[in-house]
């Protein structure tokens, strides 16, 4: 008697429609298949491990790690850590702003001259092998100048202000703004000098604060171009001898002015606003969280017979310069000049 089939034909056909064809087969489920070596470029199938190596988020080619280090409230040494498969390394180092000068305190028969105002830190741009760097490297981000401090004594001039702190990372260095002049019974304090630079801090742009006077506190210098650096503060206002009439302070330097606007670009970020003779006191400069440029300088302190000369406003962050304190009348506290902002650093590595 013969064997009946395992299977009839009925049975078999049924059996082939259920499996998926060899061409353009369409899969479901989960399916998986061997993941190829980073790197690997032929018709193989590439498994989403696979994918993920080559794109950088599995340590392999083509990513971009970003670390940054300093804030508007921190500043000194940090350590950078080389990701793996790291090949080029990108830095942007931005100095610490200076300090503004604060004002002179002197007789009313007598010049007191207004502090001026520091002028912003620089700023560094490099790329270099990451085959050329550790496996940590040091990072320093300057600190922001500090304003010099109010003449508490009569007939005594103003205190210089302190230049920022340098930032540095391996191959780059950007420096720190310098401080403002100090008030003085001849004449007002020079604005600090101007820091600009690009690449090797070579001085390309006249961004300096405003001096202070003995009379309306001088406005910084305000950036024309779309840069890195930020911007010095305004100068302190002051007063020529017999002479007590009130007198506003500089504001600080505006980053980009309204005349080089272009269309569809922000029109301009403003600087602080020097103190008023009201003897409204003088506002900080505008911050750049939300763009990679310095901030605005601080606007300087007023002169106010018979009051305490205004406060220089602190520089924007990153890097901007404080502004120059306000003279004052004997008996009457000067203004301070203020405080330069910090530095910053981010460090960008292409995997």
């Amino acid at each position: 008697m013969p064997i009946p089939p395992l299977y009839s034909k009925d049975k078999t056909d049924e059996l082939l429609a259920l499996k998926a064809p060899l061409a353009s087969p369409a899969l479901s489920g989960v399916p998986t298949a061997p993941t190829a070596t980073v790197g690997t470029n032929t018709t193989q199938i590439a498994t989403t491990a696979f994918v993920l190596a080559n794109s950088g988020g599995g340590g392999g080619g083509g990513g971009v790690d970003i670390q940054t280090f300093g804030s508007s409230t921190t500043s000194g040494t940090f350590t950078w850590t080389k990701p793996a498969n790291a090949k080029w390394v990108e830095f942007i180092l931005i100095g610490g702003g200076g300090g503004g000068g604060s004002g002179a305190r002197q007789a009313t028969t007598t010049t007191r001259g207004g502090g001026g105002g520091g002028s912003p830190g620089a700023f560094f741009i490099g790329k270099v092998k990451a085959s050329r760097l550790g496996a940590t490297e040091t990072v320093t981000v300057g600190a922001g100048g500090a304003g010099g401090a109010s003449a508490t004594i009569n007939v005594n001039n103003g205190i210089v202000g302190s230049i920022g702190g340098d930032s540095r990372f391996s191959f780059g260095q950007a420096s720190g703004g310098s401080g403002g002049g100090n008030g003085s019974s001849v004449a007002g304090g020079g604005g600090g000098g101007s820091k600009g630079g690009l690449l090797f801090n070579a001085s390309i742009i006249n961004l300096s604060g405003g001096s202070g006077t003995t009379g309306v506190g001088n406005t910084a210098n305000s950036s024309s171009n779309y840069m890195l650096i930020g911007t010095g503060g305004g100068g302190g206002a002051g007063q020529i001898g017999n002479n007590t009439t009130d007198r506003a302070g500089g504001a600080g330097g505006q980053f980009f002015t309204v005349s080089n606007n272009t269309t569809g670009l922000r029109v301009s970020i403003a600087g602080g606003a020097g103190g008023t003779v009201a003897g409204v006191q003088a506002t900080t400069g505008t911050s750049q969280d939300d763009y990679l440029a310095g901030g605005t300088g601080g606007g300087g302190g007023f002169y106010k017979t018979g009051f305490a000369g205004g406060t220089g406003g602190q520089g924007g962050w990153p890097c901007g310069a404080g502004g120059g304190g306000g003279a004052s009348d004997n008996g009457f506290n000067s203004g301070a000049g203020g405080n330069g902002a910090n530095g910053y650093a981010v460090i960008i590595t292409y995997t």
